[in-house]
């Protein structure tokens, strides 16, 4: 009877705690359930987040690529610009404003010989003074209201000077030019060969250092004579 007894309590014993078991796992199984499902939607907005963060970074990326481009090529016109200036400014094509020294060659009638007339300045001597100016550092001139370019032609034509296929008045001659040192140009043309050429053809020349002065655009059309224009590719090759 006694044996009875303990194996009824055990058995009763195995299958209450078999019941509480039961009761366990299925009291588990949703919560473990939620709680997945809620790591995964955790998950997932994460992972959306950080997709939304790298679009925008890579809009971003996108943004400063395409300002660079812009800029690259606006940075390329603004350079060609620049050299078209700067070339138009070394033909004389442009008004020109600077430093510089103004020359005015004058009739010297005190060494004049009442023989010899009125004195005359010749292409000869113009273009032996615009020679020792260039070589002493002038960078821009005009002879009166005529610029001189690289190829300007001064003539003698029936005893008067041409200087670009136009007259120039008689003396009076206001020679305009523009320096980086105009001191250092006017010291060097006061012992030059050309004021001892003028004297001695009686025409005295005056230096004035100016702190601003305006030269004219040359006005002729330029031809370029055999010259033409090449054909390149995208690689820069003709």
């Amino acid at each position: 009877m006694k044996r009875q007894t303990v194996l009824f309590a055990l058995a009763s014993l195995l299958i209450g705690v078999m019941i509480s078991l039961h009761f366990s796992i299925e009291q588990d199984t949703p919560e473990r359930d939620t709680r997945d499902l809620w790591e995964i939607r955790t998950a997932l907005l994460e992972e959306q987040e950080r997709q939304q963060t790298l679009q925008e970074e890579l809009n971003r990326l996108k943004s400063i690529e395409a300002d660079y481009q812009g800029n690259h090529i606006f940075n390329q016109i603004h350079t060609l610009r620049d050299q078209i200036s700067q070339l138009q400014d070394q033909a004389g094509l442009t008004e020109l404003s600077d430093e510089g020294i103004e020359l005015t060659l004058t009739a010297n009638f005190t060494e004049a010989d009442q023989d010899e007339g009125f004195p005359q300045l010749t292409a000869e001597l113009l273009n032996r003074l615009i020679n020792e100016l260039n070589v002493y550092g002038a960078k821009h001139l005009a002879v009166g209201n005529e610029r001189i370019v690289q190829h300007t032609a001064i003539r003698d034509v029936t005893g008067q000077v041409y200087v670009n296929r136009r007259p120039i008045s008689d003396l009076p001659v206001t020679i305009s030019i523009l320096t980086d040192n105009p001191d250092r140009l006017k010291n060097y043309m006061e012992v030059g060969q050309s004021v001892r050429d003028l004297q001695l053809h009686n025409i005295k020349l005056e230096m004035d250092v100016r702190d601003n002065i305006t030269l004219v655009p040359y006005t002729d059309n330029i031809v370029v004579d055999y010259a033409k224009i090449s054909d390149y590719n995208e690689e820069g090759e003709s």
